[in-house]
């Protein structure tokens, strides 16, 4: 499943989104703007997966909602 990584909103975080992503099967594409930040406060760890989307203020959260 395609999992797709606003760049901008994962900041300092991307390297780790996309090997956490990655090590769970996830083909991870990072993307200048998913346009999520329309939806949930940029600066926001915003991504979608398939039809979900994530969108969390720390990357421990990220990792919490990827796993609920």
């Amino acid at each position: 499943m395609k999992a797709e990584i606003c760049e901008y909103c994962a900041g300092n975080n991307l390297g780790r989104i996309k090997s956490i992503l990655g090590s769970r099967g996830y083909e991870v594409e990072v993307t200048g703007c998913i346009g999520l930040c329309a939806k949930y406060a940029c600066g926001r760890i915003n991504v979608r997966i398939g039809e979900k989307e994530i969108s969390t203020e720390s990357l421990d959260e990220f990792i919490k909602a990827l796993e609920g």
